[in-house]
């Protein structure tokens, strides 16, 4: 390894992306064509990440912290300044509220009337609408689940800190 980044923060910071993710490691493992005992063994202390799969994995979970700090640990260029070493629940509560807001200003009048319809009776722009709200509403869903592992991780770290 070049970079400062080690094995073990790589490790963590999959395991806090995949929560992030939302993903369960059964997906997780067939998307990356292996065992979901692989994936795990993967993230524990005992066996090596290969670099194969923390590509791919860096590319199934889209996680913008998890590829940098791969990044660096693979090629060890330094890609997150100092001050976003550590992913605060700060961050990720502005960015929950963000979505939900954007998520919110779809719900006008049209929408209620739209849902007050069966499905079977929507035409084709309240479909379109509603595709959109539904994006709308996954990545407010996303943004949640991120904000809540923040926020465990920063307990986590708390607890540590701790003992």
């Amino acid at each position: 390894m070049v970079g400062q980044t080690n094995l073990t923060e790589i490790k963590l910071e999959a395991e806090a992306a995949i929560e992030r993710s939302g993903m369960q490691k059964q997906f997780i493992a067939k998307e990356l064509q292996t065992t979901t005992s692989n994936v795990s063994n993967w993230l524990s202390e005992t066996r090596n990440f290969p670099i194969d799969q923390l590509a791919r994995l860096s590319k199934l979970l889209g996680d913008y912290r998890f590829s940098c700090l791969a990044a660096e640990y693979v090629f060890g260029i330094e890609l997150l300044p100092d001050d976003q070493g550590q992913d605060i629940p700060q961050t990720r509560f502005f960015a929950s509220i963000k979505e939900e807001n954007d998520r919110k200003g779809l719900e006008k009048e049209s929408f209620f009337s739209i849902m007050a319809k069966s499905p079977t009776d929507w035409n084709d722009s309240e479909i379109k609408f509603m595709s959109g709200y539904s994006k709308e509403l996954e990545e407010e869903t996303l943004a949640e689940t991120s904000y809540s592992a923040a926020v465990k991780q920063s307990l986590r770290i708390a607890i540590d800190g701790r003992i």
